[in-house]
């Protein structure tokens, strides 16, 4: 929900960036990631715990019942090097992805490596 954004001494520090049904990398998801980032070096955090939800992945059985995101292949990798760049290469954050999520078999093993090859470029000095 867009409108909770924190209670008490977390106000603000809350953000939910709500994407419609079948949202796609370069339509809605990479501006919402981007507008996400920014939040986040404004906020001056420490260290980066990124929560890696790869039930985002087209075709994912999660994604069929609740009208979710179309993410696919390369748009796995250009995650990872958004990130990369904007957090690890830019302001120097420690980073930990934790993998969570994701009940296409065939597809979740390929799509959280290219995340981390992503990544991996971007830290790297690709």
């Amino acid at each position: 929900f867009a409108d909770q954004t924190g209670l008490g001494e977390g106000e603000g520090t809350t953000l939910h960036l709500p994407l419609p049904p079948q949202t796609t990398y370069d339509c809605e998801y990479k501006g919402a990631l981007e507008t996400a980032l920014q939040r986040i070096k404004e906020y001056g955090a420490q260290a980066i715990v990124v929560s890696l939800g790869l039930d985002t992945h087209k075709g994912d059985p999660c994604t069929i019942r609740r009208a979710g995101f179309c993410l696919e292949g390369d748009d796995y990798r250009k995650l990872g090097e958004v990130i990369g760049q904007s957090l690890v290469r830019e302001i120097a954050l420690p980073l930990v992805v934790i993998q969570e999520g994701g009940y296409r078999m065939d597809a979740i093993g390929r799509a959280a490596a290219i995340v981390v090859l992503g990544l991996a470029s971007k830290i790297s000095g690709g």
